[in-house]
């Protein structure tokens, strides 16, 4: 679908999320207000705007699984429930070789860089502790913290092999 619709002249952007339309006095949808790595952008639209969300799936089966996050003993459930607000969302798509790790190595595509092997939900605290680092360097203290009970129990839920993080991207 994405491929079809760049195709036809469409310009797909990822990581964003939405914080309002912007509309014209006649009511028309004419752009968007959205936050991209906690940068506001603005984005005007000439003939339209798609909505689409992404991993919603991937959220619901670890909420049926009774998952945590990644690295943190809180649920994924409790993360998202709509009822609790706050000044930020609670749960976030980390990508595991962060996106700014991958462009200083060459990887720039992101295509490449946003495949849903690369996200695992995680707390904005611990994402934001991450930033860019590489794997190898923020996991091992992660790891660590925890123990082999509970990483076995991570790793199933997030699909992610042993030592995950020395293999290569």
């Amino acid at each position: 679908m994405v491929d079809t619709a760049i195709a036809a002249g469409v310009r797909a952007l990822y990581d964003m999320r939405v914080q309002s339309l912007i509309v014209d006095p006649g009511g028309a949808v004419v752009g968007v207000l959205a936050r991209q790595y906690g940068t506001e952008v603005t984005i005007r639209a000439r003939r339209g705007v798609v909505l689409a969300t992404g991993s919603f799936a991937y959220n619901a089966s670890l909420i049926k699984l009774d998952a945590c996050a990644l690295y943190s003993p809180v649920k994924i459930a409790s993360l998202v429930d709509p009822a609790v607000k706050g000044t930020k969302v609670a749960l976030e798509r980390h990508h595991l070789f962060p996106r700014a790790h991958l462009e200083e190595t060459g990887i720039r595509e992101l295509k490449k860089i946003n495949q849903i092997a690369n996200f695992a939900p995680v707390e904005w605290p611990e994402n934001i502790r991450i930033g860019k680092k590489q794997p190898s360097a923020y996991v091992p203290p992660l790891d660590a913290a925890i123990s082999a009970e509970k990483r076995t129990e991570l790793y199933f839920w997030h699909a992610l092999p042993h030592l995950w993080w020395e293999m290569p991207y």
